[in-house]
């Protein structure tokens, strides 16, 4: 049996104005997994996500790979997940995809020998190679999310958490996004409204509704379910029905 990447026993969190995000939420996610985490806005999917390098910090138990999200774990923890905001800006503040890419190795205080190296395989993963020496700002926004990808993937995490990956992608943008996430080894959590893309690279799918887990199977065979899907403001996606849902 694979090790906990991620497991919450009862986690809760209330914001400041009183809206309770999450509600006693269990989850169990194994090492190696690619999940999506789905369910209508407001249903707490980002707070979840912010919680798993403790940017939030709720009641309850989070442990990443065993380890507490207390303050003594910070730093171990943060190495190994990589968190991907929604809004690839967010994340690059460099005057180069090179140096946005090269800062948490850096800070790691890595020699520059092992940055470089970093930097270069961060960016074949997400296939910008070449992309160095440019501005991130002139880039599209489907090239902005690679090297926001790449620059967590250069921490060389153990578990890549994305909020909404393939929002404000084009259809190429959102294809290439996708092939990449399929061959990328590290676990992952893809918070997201694009069924589609759950249903291609997630195995296993996690609905949450009201800061509640409602659901949690197969993503076919959950996001199959019409009932299921329409009681908590989703849509049976498109291309459900070229697929086989039977069990077997």
């Amino acid at each position: 049996m694979s090790e906990d990447a991620i497991r919450l026993i009862g986690l809760s969190y209330a914001y400041p104005d009183g809206t309770r995000a999450l509600d006693g939420v269990d989850l169990r996610i194994g090492e190696g997994e690619k999940v999506g985490l789905v369910g209508p806005n407001g249903a707490g999917k980002s707070t979840l996500l912010l919680h798993l390098n403790a940017i939030l910090r709720g009641d309850g138990s989070v442990k990443i790979f065993g380890l507490e999200t207390g303050p003594p774990n910070l730093k171990e923890i943060r190495r190994r997940v990589g968190l991907v905001f929604q809004d690839p800006d967010d994340q690059l503040f460099m005057p180069t995809v090179f140096e946005d890419v090269a800062f948490g190795p850096l800070q790691m205080g890595l020699p520059e020998d092992e940055v470089k190296g970093r930097v270069e395989e961060a960016l074949g993963r997400v296939r910008l190679g070449g992309y160095e020496d440019k501005a991130p700002h002139h880039l599209s926004d489907g090239e902005k999310r690679g090297v926001a990808i790449a620059t967590v993937l250069s921490m060389d995490p153990r578990m890549l958490v994305l909020d909404e990956p393939t929002s404000n992608l084009d259809p190429r943008g959102r294809r290439s996004l996708i092939r990449i996430l399929m061959n990328l080894p590290q676990t992952q959590l893809i918070a997201t409204h694009d069924l589609d893309l759950i249903l291609e690279v997630c195995e296993r799918c996690v609905v949450l509704d009201g800061g509640v887990v409602v659901a949690d199977g197969r993503s076919v065979a959950i996001l199959s379910d019409r009932d299921l899907m329409e009681g908590h403001g989703l849509e049976v996606p498109h291309s459900i029905h070229h697929l086989n849902t039977g069990e077997h």
